[in-house]
């Protein structure tokens, strides 16, 4: 099983990252990015203990200013990000 993705524009800029620990339990990293290799979005953790909670955070084109941000965290009861 892969732990990361990873895709690329033709210039060879990243358009999206994806990557897990090794037991593939918990998300270290979901990105996307602009063609010019500024951040579009970034899904990160910011804490390591349960519930874990991450960063969410999407950016306006030129990634340099924050156009939504909030945090998350994943139910282990709904199997999904809250």
């Amino acid at each position: 099983n892969a732990i990361s993705y990873h895709d690329y524009y033709d210039n060879g800029n990243p358009s999206y990252i994806e990557e897990y620990d090794k037991k593939h339990e918990r998300l270290l990293q979901r990105s996307s990015f602009y063609h010019d290799g500024k951040p579009m979005s970034m899904f990160i953790p910011i804490t390591d203990k349960k519930p874990i909670r991450y960063s969410h955070k999407e950016y306006f084109p030129g990634g340099n200013q924050v156009k939504e941000e909030y945090e998350m965290i994943y139910s282990d009861d709904a199997l999904d990000y809250v």
